[in-house]
């Protein structure tokens, strides 16, 4: 790149100069989500750092970071994955393997494999993660909490559903002690255990925490909150074969799927519970929906693309 070139004509100073320069740009266009035009100036900072220091220094962790947040944040898991772990490599030479300050990174490949479907490879890093944190800060730190979630979903998809309730409780546990029972996080807590729930066919106990977390989300000014947990009502309430309460509480929702903030997965859910739930009656409707929510889908990543499975598979029987 002309980048390089000009690394090659200048002294070290100015080298530094230009490295920041080019990562300085890329980190704006990042903020500025100008993705592509902020991976390219990122890579070239890193080409350039690359010539200065040679490709093991441990300089060169925090731009293989940055671009690996960008890689994983348009949706190319292989090359974050491959930078995080290169910057993981690189910091692990200079802090050694249990340094609390590793834990970001080890986070973000725990949510690669998750998004892959790595499920138990996920679930030994988010434990490795919990362990540092734990170490260092405490058990009872209640940001442990989010990770006794995520660690409840990986159990959850390997079908230990004991010990993923068990994970979910204690991160409920954790913050209602800490948080109090209307922090938006508790809620978030209610919402892994209705799921586990769902699971375990406890369908009682799934729409208990379901609504808890739904009552904490509509007590704050958070709309996007609250379409996770009514995803996870609306499932109960199909199990149920409740279908005139599932439209119910649904249908006002989906009227608001269109906004900007609306999370595009959640509302496909919604729309997908919906469609199945008045199938028999408003054939065209449902279809409608399904329709809608396959669109919605477009991400690659596996619990994504199971879901738009689920989708084509009940169009296919419902051609209209």
């Amino acid at each position: 790149s002309r980048a390089v070139e000009l690394a090659r004509e200048v002294g070290p100073a100015e080298i530094g100069s230009l490295y920041e320069s080019l990562v300085g740009i890329g980190v704006l266009e990042s903020d500025m989500q100008r993705f592509e035009s902020a991976r390219a100036h990122l890579r070239e900072g890193l080409a350039v750092l690359e010539g200065l220091l040679g490709p093991d220094h441990p300089q060169l962790a925090s731009v293989l970071i940055d671009i690996a947040s960008v890689d994983y944040y348009v949706g190319d898991l292989a090359a974050a994955d491959a930078g995080f772990r290169r910057a993981l490599e690189l910091r692990t030479r200079t802090r050694g393997p249990d340094d609390p300050r590793n834990s970001a990174i080890i986070a973000n490949l725990a949510a690669i494999d998750f998004s892959r479907g790595r499920y138990a490879e996920a679930l030994d890093e988010f434990r490795k993660v919990l362990a540092l944190r734990e170490r260092h800060r405490g058990v009872d730190d209640p940001d442990n909490a989010k990770f006794h979630v995520n660690i409840s979903y990986c159990l959850g998809r390997l079908g230990d559903q004991e010990a993923a309730q068990a994970s979910a409780m204690r991160a409920l546990e954790l913050r209602e002690g800490k948080l109090g029972a209307q922090h938006p996080l508790t809620g978030k807590a209610h919402h892994a255990v209705g799921l586990v729930a769902l699971r375990r066919s406890d369908h009682a106990l799934a729409r208990k925490h379901f609504e808890q977390a739904i009552a904490v989300a509509r007590a704050v000014p958070v709309e996007a909150d609250v379409y996770e947990p009514l995803a996870g009502l609306a499932e109960v309430l199909l199990a149920e074969r409740d279908h005139a309460e599932l439209a119910r509480v649904v249908e006002p929702v989906i009227g608001r799927c269109n906004a900007p903030e609306a999370p595009a997965g959640d509302c496909a859910q919604l729309e997908f519970s919906l469609a199945r739930a008045i199938v028999d009656k408003r054939e065209s409707r449902a279809i409608e929906l399904a329709r809608a929510a396959r669109a919605r889908l477009l991400g690659d990543d596996v619990p994504t693309v199971e879901v738009r499975d689920a989708i084509d598979a009940w169009l296919a029987r419902h051609p209209g």
